[in-house]
């Protein structure tokens, strides 16, 4: 089983007829919004959580910066990229682990996501993490997404700069309608994108090879 469908396609040329895809999902105990509540808030407008790719995404976070949205973005590789005298580098700061993942998406009115060309990305774990999270996911759009969930009741998509930068607006000046995006969207990730769900596919897929229902390739 295999992340991108471009991997099955890949195999199949190879005459592999039985390969199948595992997308991306969230794991229950960890991808949850956090639960204490006395801690200092970890604000942003939005934020991007995620490698540098030189495939646009620095521009979109410069147009957001130039336009007054307060980004944030936590990253191992964006300061080997991004020049000092750049305004945006001071909106870099050092990827998250633990606990501050899930604060930093929760206490965010909205969180990026960009898919990679290098891998060929039609979904990522952030694209199910982000909501489960208690987080708005403001994605690049395709067609995949479009399929998953409702757009604009769920999740928010964009295909250009001056669409995003529409969406974060509309959620800094209606925060109740940005409320009922994320409960949407994480109602809709806990009932079917959870790690639990990936496996129950993975055994169904295993026991028809099982009982025979399959051959060998």
């Amino acid at each position: 089983m295999f992340s991108e469908k471009k991997n099955i396609l890949d195999f199949k040329k190879f005459g592999y007829e039985h390969a199948y895809l595992r997308e991306p999902s969230y794991i229950p105990w960890y991808h949850k919004p956090p639960e204490k509540t006395n801690y200092t808030k970890i604000e942003s407008d939005v934020v991007f959580i995620g490698h540098y790719e030189d495939d646009g995404r620095k521009e979109y976070c410069e147009y957001l910066l130039k336009n007054g949205i307060d980004i944030n973005i936590y990253s191992t590789n964006w300061k080997k990229y991004i020049k000092k005298k750049n305004p945006l580098f001071n909106c870099l700061n050092d990827p998250i682990y633990g606990d501050k993942y899930p604060q930093v998406v929760y206490d965010s009115k909205a969180a990026l996501c960009f898919f990679s060309r290098l891998n060929n990305d039609e979904l990522t774990e952030r694209v199910f993490e982000i909501p489960a999270m208690g987080g708005v996911l403001i994605s690049e759009r395709n067609d995949r997404l479009m399929e998953l969930f409702d757009e604009g009741r769920e999740i928010l998509l964009f295909s250009n700069k001056e669409e995003l930068l529409n969406h974060i607006n509309f959620i800094k000046e209606n925060p109740d309608k940005a409320l009922k995006i994320r409960d949407a969207g994480r109602a809709k990730v806990i009932a079917h994108h959870s790690i639990f769900h990936r496996a129950e596919y993975a055994l169904s897929v295993i026991s028809q090879f099982i009982h025979g229902n399959m051959g060998r390739r």
